[in-house]
């Protein structure tokens, strides 16, 4: 089951994230998971990947989630304990998941088609105002009816900061990758 999450900061649509405890997490209006599902398939995520999953959440609110879900900047970091793994992503170019190694090497697995994806995370030493990351990563993405692969690959970099999402209770707690993503030709 996915604990971790990374979100494009461009996108602004409401999202949902499996929590270890059931509960969903959700920004902007609570809305029922078969319309988080709706409005993740729009830019083409279709839930193919293996360790993520919408089924057997409950909805919450957005008023009770704001006082249930603290946010802040991580100031002490384990690569292997804490970045180690699969995350989710869900950006306007990419959706998938991408599987972070003990080497800070990045794998791509696409959710919306086929192809492939590997890149470098390196990250900051710490701060007291949080931990930052830069990431550098190349698709290969086609849709499953393209009769050929892409030429040229997405080269996409990626920087942000890493955050800590827990709740007020205490009842669990995981990180969050708040990224801008560029394409390397400098578009957004």
């Amino acid at each position: 089951m996915m604990r971790r999450f990374f979100r494009s900061t461009a996108l602004n649509a409401p999202f949902r994230v499996w929590w270890p405890m059931g509960r969903w997490a959700v920004r902007g209006a609570s809305t029922s998971s078969s319309a988080v599902k709706e409005t993740a398939k729009m830019p083409g995520f279709e839930f193919s990947t293996p360790n993520f999953s919408l089924d057997g959440g409950m909805d919450v609110d957005a008023e009770n989630l704001v006082k249930d879900l603290v946010t802040s900047p991580v100031t002490e970091l384990n690569f292997v304990r804490d970045m180690y793994g699969p995350w989710l992503v869900l950006t306007e170019e990419l959706q998938g998941e991408l599987f972070i190694d003990h080497d800070r090497m990045v794998y791509l697995r696409p959710a919306n088609g086929l192809g492939f994806g590997v890149g470098r995370i390196d990250v900051a030493d710490s701060s007291l105002t949080g931990i930052a990351f830069s990431l550098q990563l190349e698709a290969y993405t086609y849709p499953v009816t393209s009769t050929m692969p892409p030429c040229e690959p997405i080269a996409l970099d990626v920087t942000g900061l890493l955050k800590r999402v827990e709740s007020a209770s205490g009842d669990y707690a995981t990180f969050s990758l708040v990224a801008t993503w560029r394409k390397k030709d400098g578009t957004s």
